[in-house]
Parts: C-alpha cells; structure tokens; sequence
C-alpha cells in the first residue's frame, strides 16, 4: 500500500472539466503517465474547498505495481501546477508550519523568489540551518529533530522533522553564507485550527462566516491557567519572523528575556539595534529587533496587506490563515463579553490572553495590545487596545513587537 499526503489549491470549480487530478506514473515520470485519477467530493462536484482534508483510494490491480512517482495538478482557469514529485508531500508556500510533535514538513525554498526573483537561482549551492529554537537544539528531544535539504537551487525543498517538545524554532536557508528566507516552525499539541471561532460579520459581512484561530500565533495552549503558553510570539509591523521574548508575567511591566539555543544546542540570543533598514536587510536577519518607532526605510504601507491582496507575502500566518484587518479585530472583540483577571472570553470559553507589546525601551509593556494589517497612517499601524474594561483600535508605533490572532483566509499565499 503506497499512501501519500498533498496540499492541494482550492478549486472553485464545479463540473469533471476542472477538477483537480492525480496522475500516477508505475514506470518513467517523464512519459505518459499509466493511470489518470479525477477528485470529487461526496457530492460528486470537484469543488476542493480550502482547510478541508479529502481521502482518494484507488486500487490498482495490474500484476505487482510499483508507484514510482504521483503528482498532483490542478486544471483551473487554464493553467496547470506541478505541485510535488516522487512522493515527497510540499507543503504550499508559507513563512510558517503547525506541525505536531514528531511529524515532518517539506517546505519549498521557492517562497524567497516571491520577494525577489532572483534571490535563489536553477544552480544554485544552499545550506540550511537552525537559526534559534525555544527548547535545545537539533534533538529528537527538542523542538526541531532534524532539518535537511533535499536538491538544490530554486526547486529545492527542506525537509523539517519535529522533535517531541512542543515549542517555536526558526529555521532558514543560506546562498553564500548570507540568509535568503527563513521559515517559523511551530510544534504544538495544541489544535489551533480545529479550535477556531466561527463568526459573522466583520469581514464576513462582505465573504460569509470568518474564523478566528483558536490561540495567538505561536502559543503551545490558550487556557486562562498557563497564561505564558498562551501568548504566543510578538511581530513587529510588517516582518514575516517572530521573536519569542518572554515577560516575567502577561499582566505586569517589566523586563523580557528570552532562553534560545543554536543547531549544536548552545544558547543564544536575539539582538536589538536602535537602527531603521532595508526590507531586505531585515530579513537577512530574522533574528535582528530593530528599535526604532519605524524600524523600514523606505517605509512601506502595504507589507503584509493591501487593498487588492488581503495577504502578503510578507504576511507571518501559517498557509490558510492572515494577519486580521481592522473591521475583523473590531468583530473579534465584541465576541468577548467575560473578562477575567488574564484575558477576555466568549459565552462559549473561547479565550483570549491579556498580551502586552516589546517596546523600544526594550521592556514589556502589560497593556493588552493586538496586531492588525492596515497600516494607513503614515509611519504608524492600526492597533487593538485592551484592557479590563473596553477594547478599542487606535495608531501605533511600528517598531514595538506585539502578539497577533490570524484569521482564516481562503485566497492564495
């Protein structure tokens, strides 16, 4: 029995002309293939809809098959994508993973010639390597157990594999010595997709009922008891890489400190620069805090949104999921009506910390605060504000880090 697991595009299609197909090859990938295979769902339409997983089993009954290589296209407006060969399952293009302890994740380089195509050419030589993990090293008892990259060049894929602690890492690519991409990997028990919020209104007054993830972004739980697991990461406006500071407590000012480790499991650190630079200086260096109210120059107003494309590439949620816009943050809060002595939560116990942001003291400030896309006022952001008594958004510097609670987003990236 050969089984394999795919990401697959969302197809709006409806009839057998569209549908997605898997072609399956028992002998030379590069002739013919020998089976073609049609997806439908149950209601026999091949409507594939985003965060929905779909079970296809063919039997193939000619003498002692060997499936040497399957591949998964997609037939929509015309166009047709490759995404994966010999049975290694990509995953799509993201700057983040969920993976659950001990599972793996291919993740496609490719991501980086999104931002700039040239940054990692066909011939490339690459390396790639644990940036920082939250728990150890490279251990099969940490955060990450291995990390390895399959082929080379533009098409190149790494392969990640969770160790058994649940946590946060960053993992990255290196052309020269010098990072081109990096990638947050996010191991967890937690279920933050099963335990999402559906409402309405909001942006789902324009496209239906929303979802609202089940913990912020990076968290390892959302309970009320374990408020430092439940906070998750801190962004600045506009980076796709987090940093894992950590308050002494969620509900007071205070000082951060952070306990990282490098691939041989010796701690390191993150640094903070008082320095404002270039979109791609800072993400040759995700592990760079730069301290400045607007940490980019030139500035830019649309990095993780725009009037046109609700999600970036710049953008820090997982495939399937974006930084919420200001009308979704505005509908997330007036779901909450409990609030308790370390967070908000809804008549149904959906929950939501108490997190404050990293400022440019470079002190943690307990003030609830929360990221939302817009950033439409000059050198500021849109920021929700929180605290015990009422929440409402306002402008915000761009260099304090803060937490973020993605939606679900059915468009690509």
């Amino acid at each position: 029995t050969n089984r394999f697991r795919y990401y697959m595009y969302e197809n709006a299609a409806g009839d057998e002309s569209d549908m997605l197909r898997i072609r399956i090859h028992l002998a030379d990938p590069n002739e013919q293939p020998t089976y073609i295979v049609g997806l439908l769902n149950d209601a026999g339409s091949g409507e594939i809809k985003r965060n929905c997983i779909y079970n296809a089993t063919m039997t193939i009954n000619s003498p002692e098959p060997e499936v040497t290589n399957v591949m998964l296209n997609t037939y929509l407006w015309d166009e047709q994508v490759n995404i994966v060969a010999e049975g290694v399952p990509v995953a799509p293009p993201s700057n983040s993973y969920i993976l659950k302890p001990g599972r793996t994740v291919y993740v496609p380089v490719s991501q980086a010639n999104r931002h700039d195509a040239s940054a990692i050419g066909a011939q490339d030589d690459l390396e790639v390597g644990l940036v920082w993990s939250e728990v150890t090293g490279i251990d099969p008892d940490g955060v990450i157990k291995g990390i390895s990259l399959i082929g080379n060049g533009k098409e190149a894929i790494i392969e990640v594999v969770a160790g058994s602690s649940p946590g946060n890492a960053l993992v990255a690519v290196k052309k020269a010595g010098n990072i081109v991409w990096s990638w947050h990997i996010w191991v967890t028990y937690y279920d933050p997709v099963a335990t999402g919020l559906t409402y309405y209104g909001g942006f789902g007054a324009v496209y239906g009922e929303g979802t609202l993830m089940g913990c912020n972004l990076g968290a390892t739980g959302n309970s009320p008891t374990n408020t430092i697991a439940s906070m998750g990461l801190f962004y600045q406006w506009g980076r796709k890489d987090p940093f894992p500071y950590k308050p002494a407590t969620p509900l007071s000012d205070g000082s951060v400190s952070t306990t990282l480790f490098d691939a041989g499991g010796m701690r390191t650190s993150l640094t903070m620069l008082d320095e404002q630079v270039s979109l791609n200086e800072a993400i040759q260096n995700p592990n760079v805090m730069y301290m400045r109210n607007d940490w980019l120059t030139p500035a830019v107003v649309d990095l993780w949104t725009s009037i046109t494309t609700p999600k970036k590439i710049y953008d820090p949620c997982p495939y399937g999921w974006r930084v919420p816009d200001q009308n979704e943050v505005v509908k997330m809060w007036s779901l909450f009506t409990s609030l308790g002595s370390t967070g908000i939560s809804t008549s149904g116990g959906y929950y939501l910390p108490w997190v404050g942001s990293i400022g440019l003291d470079e002190t943690y400030t307990a003030s609830g605060e929360l990221h939302m896309s817009e950033s439409n006022m000059g050198s500021t952001t849109s920021v929700l504000l929180i605290n015990t008594k009422t929440a409402f958004y306002n402008s915000g510097d761009r260099g304090p880090a803060r937490a973020i609670r993605c939606v679900k987003y059915n468009g690509e990236v």
